[in-house]
């Protein structure tokens, strides 16, 4: 089988969730045997995740696509293309996709774009769904959500409402959860391609972790925190219930990342010696971190399109408290403990964290991951998704 991957990277310092998931469908597809195109940027190295070019997996430049999606099609003549970002340059390549018949589109959706210009649903501290039915994106731009920009806003807002009808009319649409899954079907038209749930791969994080150093670790047990430093994924929520977690609990919280609220978890960690700030660390550094805390924490207030952190923690056996928002609940199941995002919810979830947990405990969210995201799991599923796809699945 030949599939063509269109994903437009992101191309961030440190790799996103959406950049990372693609990867890990490469990897996959290689190793199952599946020839697999994907175009990454003129001159680039490894990707983000540091795949290179191989005997399966071949590069292209999106400005080949972009002068000629049909060209491109014509020489890779793909069994299937396999769809994840598309914008801006991939909306060309599934134009002409659409003007043909034979090649099934399969489109994995990650966030929440095809509502919401920024991708989020989220502003100003509250789920927001204020473009949906929109015929032009007058509220994006009235409020600049793509990155504080109203031409940004703009750009963005029409060309996922120009292009919406194409990507809904994939042949299989795959949702990373079923709360995802949900949101679209509620928002689907006649003619949107069928929905189908398949949650992200997470490799073996313990296969590659990195245990922090000694000097590094709190006098004490620690729940850890890892993501980027912003609203939606709730730091000034856990800054604000940790300082009302009782000093007898012994526990501390360390936290990992970058963002614009760098600067609050600074002056927090000056107030409180309980507060632990380590920057940016890479993936093998925060599995390490995770694997050595006594629980990890997820007080995201957005509706968390899938949750990669919390699957993470499930991969290195550590229990899970996740806030109640999006997949989230969905992701950890019964290995992890759900609370309410408000600061009394979070607080007693932190509160009530053991300072060891058990090896059944361990055991039991690690098996969690092995059955749910593994790639060993998920690998079969994809190929499985791709023959019905093609209508082979009969």
């Amino acid at each position: 089988m030949r599939v063509l991957i269109a994903h437009r990277w992101y191309g961030t310092h440190v790799p996103s969730g959406e950049d990372r998931a693609v990867e890990e469908d490469i990897r996959e597809l290689t190793d199952a045997g599946v020839e697999v195109f994907c175009s990454m940027p003129e001159g680039a190295g490894p990707s983000p995740g540091g795949l290179e070019p191989s005997s399966r997996f071949s590069r292209y430049s999106p400005i080949e696509i972009v002068k000629s999606g049909a060209r491109l099609l014509d020489h890779v003549q793909p069994d299937l293309v396999h769809l994840h970002n598309p914008y801006p340059e991939y909306m060309a390549l599934v134009r002409e996709l659409r003007r043909r018949d034979g090649i099934p589109l399969v489109h994995t959706i990650h966030n929440h774009r095809l509502v919401c210009p920024a991708g989020s649903a989220f502003r100003d501290g509250h789920a927001c769904t204020d473009c949906v039915g929109e015929r032009f994106p007058v509220s994006a731009v009235r409020h600049r959500c793509v990155n504080g920009s109203a031409v940004k806003s703009l750009a963005m807002g029409t060309m996922v409402r120009l292009s919406g009808r194409s990507v809904d009319a994939a042949d299989l649409r795959i949702a990373i959860s079923e709360h995802l899954a949900r949101r679209l079907e509620a928002e689907s038209h006649p003619g949107d391609g069928p929905v189908a749930v398949l949650h992200n791969a997470v490799r073996d994080p313990l296969a590659a972790s990195e245990a922090p150093s000694a000097a590094a670790l709190p006098p004490g047990p620690f729940i850890f925190f890892a993501g980027r430093l912003n609203e939606t994924k709730g730091v000034d929520l856990l800054l604000e219930a940790f300082a009302g977690v009782p000093t007898a609990t012994g526990v501390h919280l360390v936290v990992a990342g970058e963002g614009p609220m760098r600067e609050q978890v600074l002056a927090a960690a000056a107030i409180d010696p309980r507060i632990h700030f380590v920057g940016q660390v890479g993936s093998a550094q925060a599995h390490g971190w995770m694997a050595a805390s006594s629980a990890v924490v997820v007080p995201s207030v957005w509706d968390e399109p899938f949750g990669l952190t919390a699957a993470e923690a499930l991969g290195c056996g550590v229990p899970v408290i996740v806030t109640d928002r999006g997949a989230l609940p969905e992701v950890v199941g019964e290995r992890g403990t759900v609370v309410e995002a408000t600061v009394e919810g979070l607080r007693g979830g932190l509160a009530a964290v053991e300072a060891e947990p058990s090896a059944e405990v361990r055991r039991l969210a690690r098996e969690r991951w092995e059955t749910m995201f593994s790639p060993q799991t998920r690998g079969p599923a994809l190929l499985s998704l791709y023959q019905r796809a093609l209508g082979r699945d009969s």
